[in-house]
């Protein structure tokens, strides 16, 4: 028996590009247009120092991440996005495990994020554990996530 192919392919999206500025208007109408939130000067600076990550059905964009280094073992996923109607369809897990697996291949150990509590159950269905309280971050409840990611 065999197994039936992603519909999805996944891989890193060069600054500029227009993988590139399609990720920031699904970031932002998924993530911030519904908090009503704009982009500072720090949230710009911060998308210049981040890799970014896109999850593709054909040539479209349909998933996005962003990847932050913490320290020399430890990366920390934002801003992850997935396009309404892609929705527990497998992009946002398979962006995410592709994140995992780069992670791995550049000697990270392990990941975390900040989770909106409705999506809680999408990191614990990835692995991931909850740590700490509740905490509020832009007007929403969330928790901090981690995984130890797997060593080769």
């Amino acid at each position: 028996m065999s197994v039936p192919a992603s519909p999805f392919v996944c891989w890193e999206i060069a600054s500029g590009s227009e993988a590139y500025l399609a990720a920031h208007r699904l970031r932002e109408e998924v993530l911030r247009k519904p908090l009503d939130l704009d982009w500072s000067d720090a949230d710009l600076q911060a998308e210049e120092e981040a890799t970014h990550l896109g999850c593709f059905a054909q040539d479209r964009l349909v998933a996005a991440l962003l990847l932050h280094p913490q320290d020399a073992e430890t990366l920390r996923l934002r801003q992850v996005a997935v396009a309404p109607a892609f929705r527990r369809r497998g992009a946002g897990a398979q962006l995410v495990a592709f994140a995992e697996y780069r992670a791995m291949a550049f000697g990270y150990r392990r990941m975390f994020a900040h989770a909106r509590l409705d999506a809680l159950p999408f990191y614990r269905s990835l692995g991931y554990s909850k740590f700490g309280a509740r905490f509020i971050e832009h007007a929403i409840p969330h928790v901090a996530v981690h995984k130890t990611l797997a060593s080769s």
